[in-house]
């Protein structure tokens, strides 16, 4: 057996507080994350040199990329779906770090933070801000790879980094409305929020994968905000959608702070009433089943009587 080794006799000081000790707790995840990008996608902007050439033998491969990717060349919408895809890997991450509080909360570890100085408010934002910059950080990395693998085959670096680097931060406002969603959905339906959450993910991700390419009616393409960002790179960039989508974000996380700062804190079963009753009747029919199991014994199993059972006259 090792010996045990002494800690430090204080803490650092980035861990007096409730941001420093969620930036410990996630940075390791960023850390993967942002490795898994930079490779991902310098490998994919790299091999946008070629990709007419090795979509140029399967016509519904092409057509579906010019739907999905909403521009005229094969490599402006090789991009764009390479930005879409970025894009859904951090509403992913997003929604994983604002989960976190839940995770917290049902396993006794938010109590002893909020057992210090630090309120709920804190403790919720030390995790939102993390969702956002680390947002930020691998949208950029994805545009800014990308751009790096393109240029150096094209010999148009200068030109492809920043052009990507935009096309990336267009797609962001749409990651944090939905982990705003999941903000909201932890301050205000705490028990149903995680369930509720990736439900919602993963609809918005598989309307704005396949919508385009199935050709979905509009209002059922217009419920994911993956859809409302601009189409970059190639296409026109709008301000009303992006501002749109970063104030309903900001709407839904302040309704979950809120929430958070009024309801208690803890595991305490279903939030909505339906829940409440449909949680009841099963434990009733179950509870129902488990009596008519041990009340009603098979008539087989009942033992005839013996000789010594009988008592004599």
């Amino acid at each position: 057996l090792l010996p045990a080794l002494p800690a430090r006799p204080s803490d650092s000081g980035s861990l007096r507080g409730p941001f420093g000790l969620a930036w410990r707790l996630h940075r390791g995840p960023l850390a993967g994350w942002l490795a898994g990008y930079v490779f991902v996608f310098a490998a994919f902007g790299a091999a946008a040199s070629g990709i007419g050439s090795i979509l140029g033998a399967s016509v519904p491969l092409r057509r579906y990329l010019l739907r999905v990717g909403y521009q005229a060349t094969v490599v402006d919408s090789f991009m764009s779906a390479l930005m879409l895809l970025a894009i859904l890997g951090t509403t992913a991450y997003a929604t994983a770090v604002v989960l976190r509080l839940r995770t917290e909360e049902t396993g006794n570890l938010a109590e002893p933070v909020l057992a210090t100085a630090a309120s709920r408010i804190r403790w919720g934002l030390s995790h939102i801000s993390v969702a956002v910059v680390g947002s930020g950080v691998l949208v950029a990395a994805a545009g800014l790879s990308a751009g790096v693998g393109y240029g150096l085959l094209t010999g148009s670096v200068s030109t492809e980094v920043p052009r990507l680097l935009v096309a990336a931060l267009a797609k962001l406002p749409a990651a944090l409305v939905l982990a705003g969603l999941a903000v909201a959905l932890v301050g205000l339906l705490p028990w149903e929020s995680v369930a509720l959450a990736w439900t919602a993910v993963a609809l918005a991700e598989v309307i704005a994968v396949f919508g385009a390419a199935l050709n979905w009616p509009t209002w059922m393409t217009d419920i994911s905000p993956l859809t409302h960002t601009p189409k970059l790179p190639g296409g026109t960039v709008s301000a009303a959608p992006l501002l749109w989508l970063g104030g309903i974000a900001v709407v839904l996380g302040v309704a979950g702070l809120i929430g958070l700062r009024r309801r208690d804190v803890g595991d305490f079963g279903p939030t909505l009433r339906v829940t409440f009753t449909l949680r009841d009747r099963i434990a009733e029919y179950m509870r129902a089943s488990r009596e008519i199991s041990e009340s009603g014994a098979p008539s087989s199993l009942a033992q005839p009587p013996t000789s010594l059972d009988r008592r004599p006259p």
